[in-house]
Parts: structure tokens; C-alpha cells; sequence
């Protein structure tokens, strides 16, 4: 059964990521999934990971990946409990999965903060160029399988995720789109300080968003920072889209 949102597919297979003790996140999820008519979509145990910080999501992550890989499929959306589906999403579902399957790409964002303008590229659909805070995406099968051979074997460029500053998933998701050394290097060659990305560095893969937001992020205390987030309007703001 594939994932599907009022009757129309959306994915192959669908997982939300969930902390144990985080049983209020995983409850909230499970009726943001009733309330936008989304289906077949199954809990993934998140890691409390000895490392501490972001590396427990990290591992998570790329364990679900593999996963992902064994069913032979070729998408899965993949959600963090604290996403929440705006109105866009669940009053559009037809059209918006329309555009997702008549459109070429790696992975799509459903949600985040687009940090440079995003290109638009037709079918409703745009080029991402950076991206941060995201909690929900659709990954494409050659996509994970590539993210699972780089970070899983130790070469002479070998990329440490767990070392690098801006280790968050959506990060390393952001930057390999580009390179595997751009999620190591990011920061000296001096990514975040381009004004287009997309100018400078030619994409390996194709990171795709939709033309305005489909999901946010609840206002909740972060389990990495433990800190009160206030994300949830910001997230949800109009996209910045190329002329």
C-alpha cells in the first residue's frame, strides 16, 4: 500500500521518526495524519544516540534509509513528529501530488525555511537552493542509496557528519544535494554567505520544493536543544521565488 493523501499517492512507503519517551509528539503526529487524510504512514523508533545533540536523528535517519533500500521501493516521505500540515496541503491534495509525480527530482521538501530564493522550474514546483528547519520530505530511492555509500565508507574523502557544524539532517540533505564535500566544507568555502547558491554550485542531485509552504513545525521544546521552539508561523511564511 502506498502512501496516499485524500486517495491520491503521495509516496511508496511513509515513516514518522518518534522518541519513546516522546509519546505526546507521537499522539499530536498520529492525529495530524487523520486530519490531513494521510495513510500508511508508520512509526520509526528514534535513536537516543550517546553522541548527544543532532546525531540521534542523524542515526535514526540514515538507519530508516537503509530500511528503505531493503523494500525496494522508489520514494519515501519521511516525517519528524513535530511537523504539522498547513491547510495548502490538506484543501490541494490532488493537485499537489499531480505536480510532485510530474516533476523530476531527488528529494522535495515539503516544508523549511528557504534560506536563499528558490527558482521555479513549472508544475507549481521550485528548485531549492538552501534550505534549514525542515521536518518532512520525500527521498527518492538513488538519493538515499548515494547518502548511504558516502557516509558509510571510509576513503581518503571521507566526510565525518557527526563533525561537521552544521551536522543537522536537513543540513546534510541541503549540502550533499550539491556534494559530499560541500556538507564538510560548507562553511569555509563560504556557502551561506552566497546570495544563489545555485549560481555558483551545480546541483549533483535535484532538490525540489513545492511553490509555497505544506508543512510546519509545532511550537514545542526541542528535544535536541530543550528549548522552547516558536518556529510554527515563521515556517509557514510565502516562499521567496526567483524572478
Amino acid at each position: 500500500m502506498s502512501v496516499n493523501i485524500n486517495g491520491s499517492k503521495l509516496a511508496d512507503i511513509g515513516r514518522y521518526i518518534n522518541l519513546k519517551k516522546r509519546g505526546d509528539r507521537k499522539k499530536y503526529f498520529l492525529n495530524q495524519l487523520v486530519s490531513a487524510g494521510i495513510t500508511e504512514v508508520t512509526r520509526k523508533a528514534a535513536i537516543e544516540s550517546e553522541h548527544g545533540g543532532v546525531s540521534g536523528i542523524i542515526e535514526t535517519t540514515f538507519e530508516l534509509y537503509k530500511e528503505f533500500l531493503e523494500t525496494g521501493k522508489d520514494t519515501m516521505i519521511v516525517f519528524e513528529d513535530d511537523c504539522k500540515f498547513l491547510s495548502t496541503i490538506k484543501d490541494n491534495s490532488k493537485q499537489i501530488c499531480s505536480d510532485i509525480a510530474n516533476t523530476e527530482w531527488d528529494i522535495f521538501w515539503l516544508g523549511g525555511c528557504n534560506r536563499k530564493p528558490i527558482r521555479y522550474i513549472g508544475n507549481n514546483c521550485c528548485q531549492v537552493s538552501s534550505i534549514n528547519y525542515a521536518q518532512s520530505y520525500i527521498i527518492s530511492k538513488n538519493f538515499a542509496e548515494s547518502l548511504v555509500a558516502a557516509f558509510s565508507t571510509l576513503d581518503k574523502q571521507y566526510v565525518n557528519i557527526f563533525d561537521v557544524h552544521h551536522a543537522g539532517i536537513d543540513e546534510v540533505l541541503c549540502l550533499y544535494a550539491y556534494s559530499k564535500e560541500l556538507v564538510r566544507d560548507a562553511i569555509p568555502t563560504g556557502f551561506y554567505d552566497l546570495d544563489q547558491p545555485l549560481d555558483k554550485y551545480k546541483p549533483k542531485y535535484r532538490a525540489v520544493c513545492y511553490k509555497e509552504p505544506l508543512t510546519t513545525q509545532v511550537n514545542d521544546t526541542s528535544d535536541i536543544t530543550h528549548v522552547e521552539t516558536s518556529l510554527d508561523e515563521w515556517l509557514a511564511l510565502p516562499y521567496n521565488i526567483e524572478k
